[in-house]
């Protein structure tokens, strides 16, 4: 899981945020739009790569 923090003093918006990863020498890489999702001011946003069937409580998005 990835957690996003927000040290702003407003809310941020996630939609539209791209989200990318590859192992250390650039090979598979993946990337993840989001499609929703926001953060409250010094608040917390975790992201999981599972199915949102198998998500615990804490999760807020799944990018699987």
């Amino acid at each position: 899981y990835i957690e996003i923090f927000n040290a702003s003093e407003g809310s941020l918006d996630l939609e539209g945020l791209i989200l990318a990863t590859s192992r250390a020498d650039g090979v598979s890489p993946k990337s993840h739009r989001f499609v929703e999702g926001s953060v409250n001011a010094e608040g917390y946003f975790v992201v999981w790569n599972a199915s949102a069937v198998a998500m615990p409580c804490y999760v807020d998005y799944s990018y699987c």
